[in-house]
């Protein structure tokens, strides 16, 4: 990074910011599936989108809003990155109720929110570095600690989020490791991600690309638990993908690159192109 960098002190970010160089990329289109089941494969949260939104008849909603609303609170002007963090909190105060396991939870809990933050910094970084290009230590310190600025307008505690991007790595291994699991929800959640309610051949076009990036950075563990199949000749299409990406953002101005974040960051509302086109669930994902 330059030696002019000055680290932001309040949203929106601004050009110079590790942010703005990161996640004004495509990233989280990339790697957006991993994220999203990371997501619910956290009980709690699995719960609050099983009692709280209607999934089946409207499964990328959940998903499209909460990009939208952290596009524009880390992007857009500083009037619309206010008002979007007041929305965030709005909608996430009704969402509270009891799990299946008897667990009450509440979607305004420090922890939880911790959780799907901590899923997007991971995802971006991951996608990132594999796609566009290596950040240095020092970038990738500075892009935590621009983060937490995301984190405290979600509601996250101060004192919530790992102090360090060492420490936010132990964390995330460590939540990955002993609460994530399978359920239900997971398994509706992948499946329409394999096949989503979209018009031929873009469904079958963005199910496939869904489904290789997501299975690609799905930890191991889980793959075979929600349908996902990988194998070392996938590997090597993937290396090649990868490669091919860092060639095209090489290759291709900036200004090109981010025009999809820019559209979306100007749009009034989320992207609504999968409304009232249902998935397709077999009775056998419908079963707990």
């Amino acid at each position: 990074m330059a030696s002019s960098y000055v680290a932001p002190t309040a949203l929106p970010f601004r050009k110079g910011s590790v942010a703005w160089k990161v996640n004004m990329e495509p990233v989280i289109a990339i790697g957006g599936g991993r994220a999203l089941l990371l997501q619910v494969l956290h009980p709690l949260v699995a719960a609050g989108v099983d009692q709280h939104s209607n999934f089946v008849e409207d499964p990328f909603s959940r998903g499209f809003r909460t990009a939208d609303m952290m596009l524009k609170m880390a992007f857009g002007n500083p009037d619309v990155s206010d008002r979007q963090a007041v929305v965030f909190k709005r909608m996430h105060e009704r969402i509270k109720g009891v799990s299946e396991d008897g667990v009450a939870y509440d979607a305004m809990d420090p922890a939880l929110l911790l959780w799907v933050w901590a899923t997007l910094i991971d995802v971006s970084l991951r996608v990132y570095e594999r796609a566009v290009a290596t950040l240095s230590d020092l970038e990738r310190e500075r892009y935590y600690e621009e983060q937490k600025l995301i984190a405290y307008a979600c509601g996250i505690p101060e004192d919530a989020c790992p102090a360090t991007l060492a420490d936010f790595k132990t964390y995330l291994d460590g939540v990955i490791e002993r609460e994530l699991r399978v359920t239900k929800v997971s398994r509706l959640v992948a499946h329409a991600g394999r096949h989503p309610p979209l018009p031929r051949p873009f469904g079958w076009l963005a199910g496939v690309i869904g489904t290789f990036f997501t299975a690609a950075l799905l930890p191991e563990r889980f793959r075979a638990e929600l349908g996902y199949e990988w194998s070392r000749s996938k590997d090597r299409v993937l290396a090649v993908v990868f490669f091919a990406l860092r060639v095209f953002a090489r290759l291709t101005p900036r200004s090109v690159r981010h025009l999809q974040n820019r559209y979306l960051i100007r749009r009034r509302t989320p992207l609504g192109w999968w409304k009232n086109r249902p998935v397709l669930v077999p009775d056998a994902l419908r079963e707990p």
